[in-house]
């Protein structure tokens, strides 16, 4: 019989010493039943969630046992109670460190990181254990949480706490008072806590998988870390159901904090983590880590833009008018991780897509916004001079093609396009079809070739109604040349 551990800052402080890989190895129960909703507790199962064999618990090396879908029910209030009252709940006093911080505020704000590596961690395992995420998603008492009344069963609760600590984060890296963060460079510890040794390195991927094998950290933009990744993965996983009503991302964006913590928010963890990227010597690991983040930032940023409203409020916040949001993404669009450039490219063609609001007209009048399209040009050139069968695979090649498309489709850019990209058009062609693959079928270059037809075909149309008589002249030019 286990002893079941009945407090959530015990369990915090159990769990927050495990890495996602460790939790996974420790975890038991039924795996990918599909989300149900979970029923209410009986005598069954001692209060704990679902009872019998249903029940996902996750066993300590001590033979203690934690319930894991009593604790998704019972860890956003938690959360939201620490945050509110700024000190460190009495059953955790003592036994939450510090590194390189002092006072009550530096203790409070470090279990804060555990509780939200616990939360991470909960979303993680939501993926083999879809009752973590029913449970999460379902709170059933949302109503006190101030500003997002929400109702029985919604996922307003969460959305808000997460919001509240990435927002808190943001806020605390520019504390000079009181050091929060750890001495450093150091965050996250990739320590296995049974061996006393650090994991191989691996190679980085999407949704970080190097860092499942990490302890979160404790400095502030660790915590927007596990909270973008959280709310990635949260809208990845209703992305993938396929589903037509999506609760969480329509509470998130539907925030009355949106513009503050999302539109705004998600662009200063960004430029804190390019910030952190450069300062002193950073250690490769952690480079890895911060990259990791602005991957997070960027596939949060996609799937919100999946919204109309969303993506109306982004266009007019100070930071798409003033430059700042441009400028952090011409950073990413030369980060030297393939899925952050490929997620920003997939997320430029998204939001040009809209007609209503109509993005691509509002940002032609942002001179920054010339500027990343230029450097999104720029790449391109080189990707399709470089293209070729016995070529290197660039794996961005294909996203380029298809956004420079986007633009010289357009009466505002299309000039543009023509005077950047017409030279490498014309150099690519001359070399032939079977130098470039255009004979090949497969599923690498028959795409490519249909993207770069499709780019010839968008510089050379001429469409009287939109676009001025001078760039008829040079459609005529790219055609002859």
């Amino acid at each position: 019989m286990f002893q079941w551990i009945r407090c959530p800052t015990l369990a915090v402080l159990d769990l927050s010493q495990l890495s996602i890989r460790h939790l996974k190895k420790a975890c038991k129960g039924p795996k990918k039943e599909g989300p149900k909703t979970p029923k209410s507790a009986s005598k069954k199962d001692d209060g704990h969630g679902a009872g019998g064999d249903s029940r996902v618990y996750a066993l300590m090396a001590d033979g203690s046992a934690v319930d894991l879908v009593w604790l998704a029910s019972a860890l956003p209030m938690h959360i939201l109670h620490t945050l509110i009252a700024e000190t460190v709940p009495k059953a955790a006093a003592g036994d939450v460190a510090t590194v390189g911080g002092r006072g009550w505020r530096c203790e409070w704000f470090a279990y804060i990181a555990k509780c939200m590596h616990v939360l991470f961690c909960l979303v993680q395992l939501g993926v083999e254990y879809p009752s973590l995420i029913s449970t999460l998603l379902q709170q059933h008492d949302p109503a006190g949480v101030v500003g997002c009344p929400g109702s029985a069963n919604s996922p307003a609760l969460v959305v808000d706490v997460l919001l509240f600590s990435h927002t808190l984060a943001l806020a605390m890296r520019y504390d000079a008072d009181e050091e929060v963060a750890a001495d450093g460079d150091e965050a996250s510890s990739s320590v296995d806590p049974a061996t006393g040794t650090a994991p191989e390195e691996e190679e980085s991927t999407a949704g970080g998988a190097e860092q499942d094998s990490s302890v979160g950290g404790s400095q502030p933009i660790d915590v927007v870390g596990m909270v973008l990744r959280s709310i990635a993965m949260l809208m990845r996983i209703e992305h993938t159901d396929d589903v037509l009503v999506r609760p969480f991302r329509n509470h998130l964006v539907g925030h009355p904090k949106v513009t503050k913590a999302l539109c705004e928010g998600i662009f200063d963890a960004m430029d804190e983590c390019f910030s952190q990227m450069t300062r002193g010597a950073v250690i490769d690991q952690r480079r890895r880590e911060l990259r990791t983040f602005v991957e997070a930032a960027m596939e949060a940023l996609f799937f919100c833009c999946t919204d109309e409203g969303f993506v109306a409020d982004l266009l007019v916040c100070s930071y798409m008018r003033h430059g700042r949001a441009l400028s952090v993404l011409k950073k990413v669009l030369y980060v030297e991780h393939v899925e952050c450039v490929s997620l920003m490219l997939r997320w430029l063609l998204l939001f040009c897509e809209y007609e209503n609001p109509p993005s691509v007209d509002v940002l032609a009048g942002y001179d920054l916004y010339n500027g990343l399209l230029l450097s999104v040009m720029d790449r391109n050139n080189d990707a399709m001079v470089a293209w070729g069968v016995k070529s290197p695979l660039n794996p961005i090649a294909l996203d380029l093609l298809k956004a420079v498309e986007i633009f010289a489709d357009d009466s505002n850019f299309k000039q543009g396009v023509i005077d950047t990209s017409a030279s490498a058009v014309a150099t690519v062609l001359k070399r032939g079809p079977e130098y470039n693959g255009f004979n090949k079928s497969d599923k690498i270059h028959l795409p490519f070739t249909r993207a770069f037809f499709k780019l010839i075909a968008a510089m050379h149309c001429f469409n009287a109604d939109v676009m001025p008589a001078e760039q008829e002249v040079r459609s005529d030019m790219f055609v002859r040349e």
